[in-house]
């Protein structure tokens, strides 16, 4: 059996997606075994996910500045500070929800705690994003003939 994209080299291994033969040059590519359409795919999922975060995200900062604004925050540097809150929580909530459970818990540690959170998660989604990008550019610019 040959490899899907390279005619006369031997299949090592298959794609965990769709099972396609891929050869020890294309099963050493990346650090997940699938090949090129099936890791694309897996990518674009994984960065509509991240762009939903950083949506709800701007939806719970802008219910941040309006509870700041109608709470008689003081000035600016309340309604900012109300926002990073807002901000935070979706990013804690879905720290926390890896490893609790209980829904009331979980928004309580993230009300408290996701404003720690947040700044780590933003930039570990940052780098996903980053990486995701990467990768399609190799994906385009090592296209098969």
């Amino acid at each position: 059996m040959d490899c899907y994209k390279h005619q006369g080299m031997s299949v090592v291994a298959q794609c965990h997606n769709c099972g396609k033969g891929m050869c020890s040059e294309c099963s050493e590519r990346f650090t997940v075994m699938l090949c090129e359409k099936c890791l694309l795919e897996n990518n674009e999922q994984a960065k509509r996910k991240v762009i939903v975060s950083f949506v709800i995200s701007i939806i719970f900062a802008v219910i941040g500045v309006y509870v700041g604004v109608h709470s008689g925050a003081s000035g600016v540097v309340g309604a900012i500070g109300y926002c990073y809150l807002g901000l935070s929580v979706p990013w804690g909530y879905s720290f926390f929800g890896k490893f609790i459970t209980v829904p009331y818990f979980k928004a309580v540690l993230a009300l408290f705690l996701g404003w720690a959170i947040a700044p780590f998660s933003i930039y570990r989604n940052i780098k996903e994003l980053m990486v995701i990008r990467a990768t399609k550019q190799e994906i385009s610019a090592n296209v098969s003939v």
